[in-house]
C-alpha cells in the first residue's frame, strides 16, 4: 500500500513539473523559443497573398522584357494582364501574359509579352524564377531543359527579372 502511494505521489510531482501552469521560470525559458518559432511561422502565412506574387511576377517579366525591348524602348504601361497556372506546364508554372504600351517616346505601340514562371508558393513564401519569355515570336529562357539563345542572354535574363520582382 505504501508503495503505491510512493509511485502515486511520484506521478503527480512529475506532472506538476512539466506543466506551464507550474511556472517553473526554468521549464517557461527552455520552452520560450519553440513558442517564439511556432508564432513567426504563423505570422508568416499572411506575409504575401496570391496577387501580390502576381505584381511581383508582372514586374519581373516587364523588366524582363524591357531588357530585349529595341534600343531607346521602354515599358509606358501596363494596360492589362492576365495570370494563370501554365496550362502547358501545369502546377508549379505560373503564366503571366501582359499588354503594355511600348513606348520610344515619339510612338506610342501596344505590345503582348508572354512571361512563364517557376513558381513556389505556400504558408512560408514566394519565390520564382523565368522560365520562359516571348514577345514578338521571339521566345528567350528555356523550352524543356535546353536554354534557348545564349548562356550569357539566360543569365541575364534571370538577373534582371530577379531585380524587376524585388522592386518595390
Amino acid at each position: 500500500m505504501q508503495m503505491k502511494n510512493r509511485h502515486y505521489e511520484e506521478a503527480v510531482r512529475l506532472t506538476k513539473q512539466s506543466s506551464f501552469t507550474s511556472m517553473n521560470p526554468g521549464l517557461l525559458r527552455s520552452r520560450w523559443p519553440l513558442a517564439m518559432t511556432i508564432v513567426a511561422l504563423l505570422s508568416l502565412t499572411g506575409c504575401m497573398s496570391r496577387e501580390q506574387a502576381d505584381i511581383r511576377l508582372q514586374n519581373g517579366c516587364a523588366a524582363g522584357a524591357e531588357l530585349f525591348m529595341e534600343e531607346g524602348h521602354k515599358i509606358k504601361e501596363v494596360k492589362d494582364h492576365i495570370f494563370r497556372d501554365s496550362p502547358d506546364l501545369g502546377k508549379g508554372y505560373r503564366e503571366v501574359r501582359l499588354t503594355v504600351v511600348d513606348s520610344d517616346g515619339w510612338y506610342d505601340a501596344d505590345k503582348e509579352i508572354r512571361c512563364i514562371f517557376a513558381e513556389n508558393f505556400n504558408f512560408l513564401g514566394h519565390t520564382a524564377t523565368i522560365y520562359q519569355l516571348k514577345m514578338d515570336e521571339k521566345t528567350w529562357g528555356m523550352e524543356g531543359k535546353e536554354i534557348l539563345g545564349s548562356m550569357e542572354e539566360h543569365l541575364k535574363l534571370t538577373e534582371t527579372v530577379e531585380q524587376g520582382m524585388n522592386r518595390p
